[in-house]
């Protein structure tokens, strides 16, 4: 039986032990996003192309042969991470337990609160955040926060939902008691 799999354009890499598959239009700066995250410690497993091969139960990625280890920096050209970083800063392979999908000028994003899609990758729901590009902000800092507050999601706390509770809740009281 042969094994399903697919490419898709972004850079995958392990932070915080979960693989995160970030994509974004062409030309948005993917890729020195990546080698920023990559420089703050967490592992690289490719750049570009991204072979995704369904397991029974999840999606493992991992790197097309010729571009194993190599990242593509405009106005630098190849790098080899492993040269630049160390054995420690490269991955093989990882399974994709969510996706960051950057968008230009989105206008569905509730940038009040992350909200978690779902994106169906060889017949299994990866978890999908949207986030909205802009200028000005600091990317991999905020790529980092989110992938924590995730995970925090997946333990079972929400810091947003939890706050909007306890308003709700002072609301609530000042409404009983006038």
């Amino acid at each position: 039986m042969n094994q399903a799999t697919c490419h898709i354009h972004g850079f995958f890499l392990v932070i915080e032990n979960l693989g995160v598959l970030i994509t974004a239009p062409a030309n948005s700066g993917k890729s020195e996003l990546g080698l920023e995250l990559v420089s703050r410690g967490h592992r690289f497993i490719a750049d570009d192309c991204v072979k995704l091969m369904r397991n029974t139960n999840n999606i493992v990625g991992t790197s097309p042969k010729l571009l194993k280890n190599h990242i593509a920096i405009r106005d630098i050209g190849i790098l080899d991470i492993r040269t630049l970083f160390s054995n420690k800063a490269i991955l093989e392979r990882h399974t994709l337990d969510v996706i960051l999908n950057l968008q230009n000028n989105p206008k569905h994003i509730d940038k009040t609160h992350m909200k978690i899609e779902k994106k169906d990758v060889l017949g299994i729901n990866i978890d999908l955040i949207n986030l909205a590009l802009g200028e000005t902000r600091n990317y991999p800092f905020i790529i980092e926060i989110l992938i924590r507050q995730y995970n925090l999601i997946k333990r079972g706390y929400d810091s947003h939902l939890n706050f909007c509770k306890k308003q709700q809740m002072k609301i609530d009281m000042r409404t009983l008691c006038s």
